[in-house]
């Protein structure tokens, strides 16, 4: 026992909670595609091709140092 803190009480044990109703999802966000998609144009609403292959060449950077790491996990 820790002495000036009080002691924690053990979290009662509850499944899932089952039998509770779920909330109805709601997606109050724009979609996904047109989120990224937006990152990508520039400030009169057109594709910024530049930044684009910019990124997708930082991202083969990236998948070239990782894919190394991830396949020592993934092997069988």
């Amino acid at each position: 026992m820790v002495y000036g803190r009080p002691r924690r009480r053990p979290v009662p044990f509850r499944p899932n909670n089952i039998g509770r109703p779920r909330r109805p999802f709601t997606n109050s966000q724009p979609s996904n595609i047109s989120s990224l998609m937006s990152h990508f144009q520039t400030s009169d609403g057109k594709l910024d091709f530049s930044k684009i292959s910019t990124t997708a060449g930082h991202m083969r950077k990236i998948y070239g140092q990782v894919s190394p790491l991830l396949s020592m996990f993934l092997k069988k």
